[in-house]
């Protein structure tokens, strides 16, 4: 199950509205009838789409860190520039990282080091 919102999605539906909404009249008359481009059903499956989006963020609000494939978190932080690199260390080997904040060695265990 695919429980990332892709940015494209969401700015596609802004685009959208952004352009329906150039077809309304600045102020709103009850008894006038305003033609637009766009169907009802075109509206409705635009309402349904930012409804579901809205489902799964308030389900993805709930996930834990430990509910995600570690694939899929390197995944996406690859595909969003937030992570430069990712090193895999076997448990059979040790390993030893320094930046200018932290210093961290260990072996042992399966470890992902991930370069932000």
């Amino acid at each position: 199950m695919n429980v990332f919102v892709e940015e494209n999605e969401v700015d596609e539906i802004k685009r959208t509205l952004a352009r329906w909404a150039k077809e309304f009249p600045d102020t709103y008359t009850p008894d006038k009838m305003n033609p637009v481009s766009f169907t009802e059903r075109e509206f409705y499956t635009l309402a349904k789409r930012v409804k579901n989006l809205e489902v799964q963020n308030i389900e993805n609000a709930n996930l834990k860190l430990s509910d995600f494939l570690m694939g899929d978190i390197i995944r996406y932080l690859m595909e969003n520039e937030e992570a430069k690199a990712y090193v895999y260390v076997e448990k059979n080997h040790e390993y030893d990282v320094r930046t200018n904040f932290a210093h961290i060695h260990g072996s042992g265990e399966d470890r992902i080091i991930v370069v932000l």
